[in-house]
């Protein structure tokens, strides 16, 4: 998960994988060399976050019905 540590949907992310003890690696788009290049990429320019590379299937932005249908998670 591309992410900051004060975005309300990485947060929102956070909380769900943890609910459902989903492993996953946070990586900080203002701290980690690169990575907002790589969000930036992906999204056509913009610095979204989250982003979710899941097996790299690409998810921009929090989408809860999405990242569950990805993920094989019942509602």
């Amino acid at each position: 998960m591309y992410c900051t540590r004060w975005c309300p949907d990485c947060r929102r992310a956070r909380i769900l994988f943890n609910q459902y003890n989903i492993q996953f690696t946070e990586v900080d788009v203002y701290a980690v060399p690169g990575a907002d290049d790589q969000v930036r990429a992906w999204t056509g320019g913009s610095l979204i976050t989250p982003t979710f590379d899941i097996d790299g299937q690409i998810l921009i932005d929090y989408d809860e019905a999405k990242l569950r249908q990805i993920l094989n998670i019942s509602a």
